[in-house]
């Protein structure tokens, strides 16, 4: 991203704000995530026909990522894609959290539930950057061998199976184990039952 020239704009709200805007759009392309933009101080020329802003930076650090034992993201431009760091605002003071999280779903999505994800954030003050590096852990895929129904019923499993599977989501359907989709896809089911009248239907 680069700074548009704000040179002999007439200073309004509107443009402090945009140029505010524009800053922090450049930060992030330098992935200074934790940067804070201070308030700007404004003078005036003597002749109060120009003004200077001042604009004062914090936590600039540039931040790089590697990702160490992954199978699944092959390259540093595929682990950017995967963290979304388009989509992280500038500021945070959790990031390292919040991009843990998101690789830790993004594994689980791909039946990975027993992964282990760790994070390690180095300083290097000579540059004004941060590491972080991600050590995972993947374990083996979680697959869902086949959905069982036992208790009272009155349709085939296969029937059972086929309805359950309707509202799925597409993870629970390549029979891939992710906890979240499944709870939901059995809320579902329990749903469509009932609406087909079996209003004391639930799943224990």
């Amino acid at each position: 991203a680069k700074l548009k020239s704000y040179k002999n704009d007439i200073l309004t709200q509107d443009s402090i704000k945009s140029l505010q805007a524009d800053v922090q759009e450049f930060l992030k392309s330098r992935k200074a995530f934790q940067a804070t933009l201070q308030p700007p101080e404004i003078t005036l020329s003597s002749d109060q026909r120009n003004a200077f802003i001042k604009l004062e930076i914090k936590n600039a650090d540039q931040f790089e990522f590697k990702i160490i034992g992954s199978t699944q993201i092959s390259s540093l431009l595929t682990l950017d894609d995967t963290l979304d760091l388009d989509n992280i605002p500038t500021g945070g003071n959790n990031l390292v959290a919040e991009l843990t999280n998101r690789l830790r779903n993004y594994y689980s999505k791909k039946g990975y539930a027993r992964l282990e994800i760790s994070a390690d954030e180095t300083q290097a003050p000579q540059n004004h950057k941060k590491l972080v590096a991600f050590t995972v852990k993947e374990g083996s895929v979680i697959k869902i061998d086949k959905l069982l129904f036992q208790g009272r019923y009155s349709r085939s499993p296969e029937k059972y199976e086929k309805l359950f599977m309707k509202n799925a989501s597409d993870i629970i359907r390549q029979k891939l184990y992710y906890k979240n989709d499944l709870d939901q896809a059995v809320g579902f089911f329990v749903q469509e039952l009932q609406n087909e009248g079996y209003l004391l239907a639930q799943v224990i």
